[in-house]
């Protein structure tokens, strides 16, 4: 049950971490269309936590809107993109891309587990983000990918924002783990 806790309270940094070394086996230009659905999904997703505006379940610590689930999004978009690529589908590709999107179904279901979504909340996170994984790869191998690749200063532009954003997260992530933790030391 503590274990479950842990992976719960760290899942975007799993998460992430996932991410990360998932994107970093693709070609410089793919991961980084890669990087850049997942910075565009998140983006919707808060923007449709806001226009829905349905509460967590009671008891939750956040106050925030939780339709649908940022970290369902995230994550089940991590597990969608790699399932994505997958290209001779050899018995043990077959197997490692259906453990993946397993352990994000997993993960996202803690969330529901731990009081801070809803099963419909999550759900849906899992549908936008699988989904949006889904249109985002079939987007770039239709033709966004190769004009990216083709274009020297906007394929830059789009490394440039990719490290913004991932820099942006990890900072915001760390201010408020350390404001946490500075909290709990002084209660």
């Amino acid at each position: 049950m503590r274990l479950l806790n842990i992976i719960n309270q760290n899942s975007k940094w799993v998460a992430s971490l996932v991410f990360l070394y998932g994107i970093s086996q693709l070609g410089r230009a793919h991961a980084c269309w890669c990087a850049l659905g997942v910075i565009v999904l998140s983006y919707a997703c808060k923007g449709l936590k806001h226009v829905i505006r349905q509460p967590r379940p009671p008891g939750s610590r956040k106050k925030d809107p939780g339709m649908p689930s940022n970290h369902a999004t995230g994550i089940m978009y991590c597990a969608g993109y790699y399932a994505a690529t997958a290209h001779d589908l050899t018995p043990l590709r077959v197997a490692t891309h259906a453990a993946a999107v397993s352990v994000a179904a997993g993960m996202t279901w803690l969330r529901v587990y731990h009081g801070q979504h809803t099963a419909s909340q999550v759900v849906a996170g899992a549908v936008l983000g699988g989904g949006g994984a889904v249109v985002w790869h079939a987007a770039g191998a239709a033709g966004a990918l190769g004009v990216l690749q083709g274009h020297e200063v906007l394929r830059r532009t789009l490394y440039t924002i990719c490290i913004a954003a991932f820099t942006n997260f990890f900072i915001k992530g760390y201010r408020k783990a350390r404001r946490k933790l500075l909290e709990q030391k002084a209660g």
